[in-house]
């Protein structure tokens, strides 16, 4: 047995060992087919088996494709849902609002069109120069260029976002300044003094710089942002600060944070200075407000928006008579200043204002009356309300009737009187 052992494991080794001899006159063609259909070896066919078993199982159990060293993963691509906002036709009348400045004020008019996108109202003229800056007035001279626009647009507001570009060298008639200097910053002034003077009749909203990633970048542009503050205030203009709204609660950069919904998303690109689409449109939102408040279109973007209305918008009346009418006033839940105010009930003035003897706080507040229940209202198997002067009236008879069973029972009257109220009750 052992002998035989022996043989086959010469044979084997001759197997390998042996080079393979060309037939003559066959073609190298079919040598060459012959070398890829060769016979197994005496060594191939003892381990060729456990071979393919190791191969097998390790296929069937890793679901990844090997390919030579790299492990190649399939993933399934997720299916993104775009968000398309509705777009309405803008009437003819509607208001111009004039977006000019930098490469920051492009992403701006961009936010403002989709905040805007079903206000047929309101429409937005997007000027800004992406270069362009309150320093190199060789790109463009804003305080000059402004007045043409005007001429050539005439807007009914002007909103304005400059001063990324600015953390530069300044050159001006007196010679060249190096960037925050004295004679930078009074020439600065100067020009952003110049720009809000030039669009203040326009009911200019001035929207101040974002934070940025790099922490020198954002010390200038917080001087940046008080010069302008200070010039806009002092024409009239409306100043809208961003800068909390792309910082966490330590006033840190953030890339992503919360979008005009409360949701988590990117807001920043990777660079750390543009924004995304989100990002655009929160600009958009901190300037919304301020946009409609300087412009007065709060009223009539709440009419317009009604679908009954096809028309111009018109102010809201002042006359409101629900109960004569059977019409109620529409009242936006999304921003109390659509309807007109910003407050619930408005100033004390309102007691003076024609009509105000039909509402229910005119009784409430100078009568002590409050609305009578009616079917249909939680409070109406309640019985009548008790006013301040009802209450009154029933604790000043049960007083006299404690003084009179006081002075014929005595001192043990006071027991009583729970009783006796309770009868009081049952009379009324």
């Amino acid at each position: 047995m052992r002998s035989l052992f022996w043989i086959l494991a010469i044979l084997a080794v001759l197997g390998l060992a042996a080079p393979e001899v060309p037939v003559f006159g066959v073609d190298s063609a079919y040598s060459q087919a012959r070398k890829k259909n060769k016979r197994p070896s005496l060594f191939q066919l003892l381990f060729k088996r456990k071979r393919r078993r190791r191969n097998s199982s390790a296929s069937q159990g890793n679901p990844r494709r090997r390919i030579g060293q790299r492990i190649v993963r399939r993933r399934k691509k997720a299916n993104r849902q775009v968000v398309v906002i509705p777009k309405v036709d803008k009437l003819e009348n509607a208001a111009k609002i004039l977006v000019i400045g930098d490469f920051m004020a492009d992403g701006l008019a961009k936010g403002l069109t989709q905040i805007f996108a079903k206000d047929a109202n309101v429409v937005f003229i997007e000027e800004a120069r992406g270069l362009s800056g309150i320093v190199r007035e060789d790109v463009v001279n804003w305080s000059a260029e402004v007045k043409n626009l005007i001429d050539e647009i005439k807007p009914a507001g002007i909103v304005v976002m400059v001063g990324m570009n600015d953390r530069q060298q300044m050159k001006s008639t007196a010679g060249r300044f190096d960037k925050l200097t004295e004679n930078w910053k009074k020439e600065y002034v100067k020009r952003v003094a110049a720009l809000a003077a030039a669009t203040a009749s326009r009911n200019l909203v001035w929207v101040g710089l974002p934070p940025v990633r790099s922490g020198s970048m954002n010390a200038d542009y917080l001087v940046f942002n008080e010069i302008f503050r200070t010039q806009v205030e002092a024409v009239g203009g409306t100043y809208v600060d961003v800068w909390d709204g792309y910082t966490n609660a330590e006033g840190k950069f953030i890339t992503a944070g919360p979008d005009i919904k409360g949701q988590i998303v990117r807001l920043r690109s990777s660079d750390g200075i543009n924004m995304t689409r989100a990002g655009k449109r929160k600009l958009g939102f901190y300037a919304e407000s301020a946009i409609r408040k300087a412009n007065k279109l709060a009223a009539e973007t709440l009419l317009a928006s009604l679908p009954s209305l096809t028309g111009p918008a018109q102010p809201l009346k002042a006359e409101y008579d629900p109960a004569k009418t059977g019409r109620t006033m529409i009242v936006s839940l999304e921003g109390p200043a659509l309807d007109g105010g910003s407050v619930l009930e408005g100033p004390l003035g309102f007691i003076n204002a024609e009509g105000a003897d039909r509402s229910v706080s005119f009784e409430l507040v100078l009568r002590g009356n409050v609305s009578t229940s009616h079917a249909g209202r939680i409070d109406a198997a309640w019985g009548p309300a008790k006013t301040d002067k009802a209450q009154a009236a029933e604790e000043d008879k049960a007083d006299a009737m404690k003084k009179a069973l006081t002075k014929k029972i005595g001192p043990k009257a006071s027991l009583a009187i729970p009783y006796v109220r309770e009868v009081l009750v049952s009379l009324n």
